[in-house]
Order: structure tokens, then sequence, then C-alpha cells
């Protein structure tokens, strides 16, 4: 499974992110080491126990994704926790683990300790923590057979579309993810050979090549003004791209680009934006008032099967306390020994019973999981659908504002900022 790992603070909006109800379902597995017996609490009181160390990065925190093929259970869950504290030495420490659904992929968890050993009153060290966790993802994808990733294939072979979060965060209040951006990018570099070719195929995919106002790099800027770093979205280094597109010296600043994407989105872009938004939220309701169905559905049914495994426990716990005698007769059991082996007997039916509830949990938690992934291939075909539409739309705004005049306070302002050198009185790069 794939294994992210971050060493962090901020306890309250851990807590926040973890019992989001951008979530389909969340559940609170685990805790330990703690005296609260909810989330925030117990991740409250590992701040508390920070506040008497310099630590600011108090947690640890992981997340396990396995892939679409695997079908883990939280045994699997449960063993690669327990990996990853030998691992890092983070036995005994307080923790909490909290299972995620959500969408169409697998069932996920969530991992959080406590760095602070309350004995000694210090934050254990995390060395090289990420190359250890990336080291124990491989190994649990080779033991379970899963189809490795490119990225665990060779050394340095990865997907030049991954992304950080800060990323993912840009490209999400656009609607569009962001592989589709660094996609569309990485295309464009692809199919240009130098600064001209790859402006023009930039420009066709809604974007403007500027130069960078913090770094002299190579940016996009799209419609929204978001900026995009070219090294970035491609996965070359800084030496590869400029020896391909040239300096950025010459290129217009991203403020001066942001000027001239404002003055050109019209009104009747914007009623147009606003249009195919409303036409794409009235299809989406439909499906969208479906998943909340199911997932209240759902909801419900997990909620009555807990409940029906505890009657069932405490019923089944009362047969069997019935059972033993009182009196002379409970006492000639005890001699002979036979209430002894009436509690092994009892102990066995116990376990037995807790893996029965195990087994009932995990086929209902995969009837739900078979049940959203029919009603996620609908909607996810839909927004692919959607999200073509919104990129043709800037498309064709691109090529209408081509053949538009753009005022000459703009045109004069993009010129003169064309032909500004970087240096070290006007470079920020060079003053910090």
């Amino acid at each position: 499974m794939i294994i992210v790992a971050n060493q962090r603070g901020g306890s309250g909006m851990l807590a926040k992110h973890l019992l989001s109800d951008e979530n389909d379902h969340v559940e609170v597995h685990q805790l330990d080491g703690v005296i609260a017996d909810d989330l925030n609490g117990a991740l409250q009181e590992m701040y508390a126990a920070s506040r008497a160390t310099k630590c600011k990065k108090f947690m640890f925190s992981v997340s396990l994704s396995p892939p679409t093929e695997s079908d883990c259970t939280d045994k699997d869950f449960e063993d690669a926790i327990k990996r990853i504290e030998d691992k890092l030495n983070l036995q005994g420490q307080a923790k909490a683990v909290v299972f995620h659904e959500k969408g169409n992929r697998p069932r996920h968890c969530h991992c959080v300790w406590s760095r602070i050993n309350t004995d000694e009153m210090k934050a254990i060290k995390l060395n090289y923590y990420k190359k250890n966790v990336n080291t124990l993802s491989k190994d649990l994808f080779i033991e379970h057979g899963w189809t490795l990733p490119d990225g665990f294939k060779e050394g340095f072979s990865r997907d030049i579309r991954n992304h950080n979060l800060a990323e993912w965060q840009q490209a999400k209040r656009h609607d569009l993810s962001a592989k589709q951006i660094k996609a569309r990018i990485h295309y464009c570099w692809k199919q240009s050979d130098n600064e001209k070719s790859f402006k023009s195929a930039l420009e066709q995919e809604g974007f403007f090549l500027a130069r960078g106002d913090r770094k002299n790099v190579h940016v996009a800027v799209d419609w929204q003004g978001e900026v995009y770093s070219i090294r970035g979205s491609t996965g070359e280094n800084s030496k590869v791209v400029k020896a391909k597109l040239g300096q950025p010296d010459n290129l217009p600043t991203v403020e001066a680009t942001q000027a001239i994407i404002q003055k050109q989105t019209s009104a009747l872009h914007t009623r147009l934006q606003n249009e195919l938004t409303r036409k794409h939220q009235t299809l989406l309701q439909p499906i969208l008032k479906q998943k909340a169905e199911l997932l209240k559905t759902q909801r419900i049914e997990r909620q009555q099967q807990i409940e029906a495994h505890e009657k069932r426990q405490l019923s089944e716990q009362q047969a069997r306390q019935a059972q033993y005698q009182r009196g002379f007769k409970g006492l000639w059991h005890l001699v002979t020994g036979r209430t002894h082996q009436q509690k092994q007997r009892h102990e066995t039916e116990y376990q037995e019973g807790l893996e029965r509830d195990k087994q009932e949990k995990y086929t209902l938690i995969n009837n739900h999981l078979d049940a959203k992934k029919a009603l996620h291939t609908n909607l996810d075909a839909l927004k692919a659908k959607q999200h073509k539409q919104v990129m043709q739309l800037n498309k064709d705004f691109m090529a209408y504002y081509k053949n538009k005049d753009t005022d000459q306070e703009l045109k004069t302002s993009f010129t003169q900022s064309s032909k500004v050198k970087q240096t070290p009185s006007n470079s920020r790069e060079l003053n910090l």
C-alpha cells in the first residue's frame, strides 16, 4: 500500500480533517495511550504533552492507501501500522487510527502518533522516516502480490504528474485535478521544441507563459490567474527548461500577465461559465441525491449492525453465565475442574463470536463499497464529460481573445515588462 508520512503540529486542524464529512464514512478505529474517548480529545492530549517540550511538530501522521485491486482487512492495516512503529521506534506511543471511505477509492487508513516520550519529555527523532516508510510500502506491495507502481520499479522513475498537497488544493478550487492540469502542461512541453512553439501550445490549452515574480523561472498562468511551475509540471530540471526555452528575462511578469487576463475576461465569458456551471449542477443533482441517500442508508445499516452485535454479545454472555452452577453443586464443579473446563469453552466461544462479528462487518463494508463503486462509475463519467466541456470553453475564449484588441495601457505595460531585465535592483529573487 502507498504510505505517505509527515511530522506535523495543529491537532485541531488534523482532527477536523480526519473527521471531515467530505468522506462517505469515517470510523475512529483505535485510540491508544490517551484518556479521551474521542479523536479531537486524543489529539489535544498529544498537544498538551508537547507543551512541556520545545517540539512544534509533535505528531507523526501517516496515510495508508491500498491499491484498487486489494481487499485489505483491519488486520492488514494494523500489521502495517505495527511495522511502522517497529521501524521508527514508536512502540508504546499514544496513537489514533481512523478509517476513511471516499468516492470510488478503496477503504484507507490514517494513523497519528505522538512523538513525545512522556518518560523523558523529549521528542522521538524519526531519522530517515520517508525512506523507511517507502521501503515498507514496497515490501507490502511485494508481499501481497499487488502490481508495483512505476515509482517502485525504478529508483527515479516517477510519474511526473504526481503532486503535493499545495498543488492539489490549488487545483481543487477550479474543480480540475492537479494531475489534469500538470498533464496538459506536460503535453504542451512534449509537443514543442522552443519557446515560441511552447507558448503557442500553452495558449491552445488556456495557459500563458510568464516569468515568475519571486524567482527567475518560467511559469504558466491560467485563466483564473493561478501560477504553475513549468519545471514542476514537466519534471525537468531548470537547466533543461532554460536550454529549451531560453532565459525567462524577456517574458512578461506574472502580474502583467494577470492584468491582461483580467481585462480580457469579459462579461460574456463569465455569463457562459455560470450557465455551464448551472447546467452541470443540474445534471449532477440526481446522482448526488442518489449518493446521499445511499450513504444515509449505509450509515443506518452499519449502526444497526453495531447495535445488533452488541445485543447478541450481551445475550450470549448472559447465556454462558447462566450455565454456571451455584451452591454446593457449583462448589463441586469447581473442585472437580469442571468449572475450569467450562470457562475455557466459554472463552473459545467468545473469541469465535468476535471473529464472526468481524467477518459480518467486513461483508457489510464490501457490499457497501460495491454499491458505491457502481454509483461512482456513472458519476466519474459525467464529471469527465463536464471537465472536457469546461476546458473546451476556455479554448474557445482563448481563440476569441487572440483576435481582439487589448487596450493601449495594458499593451504598453505588457511590452515594457517584457523588456525589463533581471538586475539586483529589481529582482526579488536576488534580494532574498
